[in-house]
């Protein structure tokens, strides 16, 4: 199959309305739980939901960390709904209000972990947590708007309707070459043979690696031959060369002396002069 038949044609405005999808439910429900949610029904929120599904059993329990607020000398409480609120960092940082301050509390404290009936939790966390409402009453309103969706992609895919069907003609013409059709075995056919093609392009493109590698391996075995007469032409020249590079040497240098007459027995070839006073050297 080509493959830049298949890149040619992807279907980049489909995969961007795709995409949206998931992304404008995630922006509505984290806008929500950041800043339409009470910061501790939002710390709550998961427990709540989980005792929710188990309170139809009696026999149920869910785990959960009580949030305190405390001060030095004084004995820690419950936080209730008006003494804590979100800071600036974080998706879920809850801190102490000003009004909780002014009461003398100084921090917040977690209790370890402790498992209690989801039945009793639930009850405790609709009547004094989430003003009588069920979990999914809480969630209710966010999920309104998490029903707009589908209609905000409906309309991006009418708005889009010509550029939608353009890009899977395209892709649809990457391995059937053709018009969109629906005769199933000739798709099966057209689908085989483009196949075939591709694995042909790519036998003949190892083929083509090969020969070269095999091209390459006999040049350098060549020049690896060369390389090696000329080096022995070159040992044997040398070997020819240093004899008579021995035998024109030159001779024994003549030693010179400041008598003319220890010279002259130097040079035992040459006639002797007789030495006279005349000849010192001073």
């Amino acid at each position: 199959m080509r493959r830049a038949g298949f890149r040619r044609g992807f279907p980049q405005n489909t995969a961007l309305l795709v995409g949206s999808v998931p992304v404008f439910v995630w922006i509505i429900f984290g806008v929500w739980f950041r800043w339409e949610l009470p910061p501790l029904q939002a710390y709550y929120l998961k427990i709540y939901w989980e005792c929710s599904k188990g309170a139809s059993n009696a026999g149920n329990t869910s785990e959960i960390q009580w949030l305190y607020k405390s001060a030095s000398g004084r004995k820690s409480l419950p936080v209730i709904p008006h003494d804590v609120e979100f800071s600036g960092a974080g998706f879920l940082p809850v801190v102490l209000s000003p009004a909780a301050r002014q009461d003398g509390w100084t921090k917040l404290v977690k209790l370890p972990a402790q498992t209690w009936p989801s039945p009793e939790l639930e009850a405790f966390f609709q009547r004094d947590i989430y003003d009588g409402r069920t979990f999914s009453q809480v969630i209710a309103q966010p999920m309104l708007l998490v029903y707009i969706v589908p209609f905000i992609f409906l309309f991006g895919v009418i708005y889009l309707w010509h550029d939608i069907a353009e890009e899977w003609r395209q892709l649809y013409a990457g391995p059937f070459r053709d018009d969109l059709i629906f005769d199933f075995p000739v798709l099966k056919q057209r689908f085989i043979a483009s196949f075939n093609e591709w694995e042909e392009g790519r036998d003949a493109s190892l083929k083509a690696r090969s020969s070269n590698s095999g091209r390459d391996a006999e040049q350098t075995t060549i020049e690896r031959a060369n390389t090696s007469s000329f080096q022995s032409i070159e040992s044997s020249l040398l070997s020819t060369v240093k004899p008579i590079v021995q035998a024109a040497s030159p001779v024994k240098p003549i030693r010179r002396l400041i008598f003319p007459g220890a010279q002259a027995q130097q040079n035992g070839d040459k006639a002797s002069h007789p030495w006279d006073e005349s000849q010192w050297i001073e």
